[in-house]
């Protein structure tokens, strides 16, 4: 943390919930005009193989409602700038600001063949005063699917999806189900099928309704 704003800070606490985050967050770079910032995320332990759990904040003593929605997408088709949208827009950052928060490793610097991750991740962003929405938000971050490791490595995700949402200590509801997918696809691939036809046989028709489609220009 900067020890000019953390004065300042401690002078004028920050009105804002992104600035009060910004002074806790861990600066991770400069890119042009923008600040960088890994918020402080602490792990929880759920030995689950293939899944990590992550939450940050505390669960308050009257606890909001949940919403949980899993994020699905081909290496490369923008998932995990996505997902940092989404935490950016719950923290209440502005457009105009000179700072941005990061929750997932964009991996500008690794090899875009291969997902930057091999376990599935979940994300429990607890409600504090200052959301821009009125609930508590779990995302559910998967590996990227079709990289160069083939279908096998497609279903070993799937596997893991499957150990997560079957374990006592594992994800139990699930809201929505995001398939990020890039502007210049017009048809889905073969593994995106696979995963569609995979998804619905785990959670079961119902989920259908609830699926999204979310397009970026990746």
């Amino acid at each position: 943390m900067n020890i000019y704003h953390a004065v300042i800070d401690h002078v004028n606490p920050p009105k804002r919930l992104a600035d009060a985050v910004r002074v806790k967050s861990t600066l991770l770079k400069e890119t042009g005009s923008l600040s960088i910032y890994k918020i402080p995320l602490e792990e929880n332990k759920i030995n689950i193989t293939g899944c990590k759990y992550f939450h940050y904040g505390k669960e308050a003593k009257r606890p909001k409602s949940n919403r949980t929605i899993m994020v699905l997408g081909a290496t490369g088709a923008g998932k995990s700038t996505l997902i940092n949208g989404m935490i950016n827009y719950i923290l209440g950052v502005e457009w105009g600001d000179s700072f941005r928060f990061q929750i997932v490793d964009d991996g500008e610097a690794k090899s875009q063949a291969e997902s930057q991750t091999s376990d599935v991740t979940v994300y429990r962003i607890h409600h504090r005063e200052g959301f821009a929405m009125d609930c508590s938000l779990t995302i559910v971050d998967t590996p990227g699917f079709g990289d160069t490791r083939g279908i096998d490595r497609d279903r070993e995700i799937i596997e893991q999806l499957r150990n997560l949402f079957s374990a006592p200590n594992g994800v139990r509801d699930i809201d929505a189900v995001c398939f990020v997918a890039q502007a210049s696809l017009a048809r889905l691939t073969h593994s995106q099928r696979y995963v569609f036809d995979s998804v619905l046989a785990i959670f079961g028709k119902d989920v259908a309704e609830n699926i999204r489609i979310l397009v970026t220009f990746a």
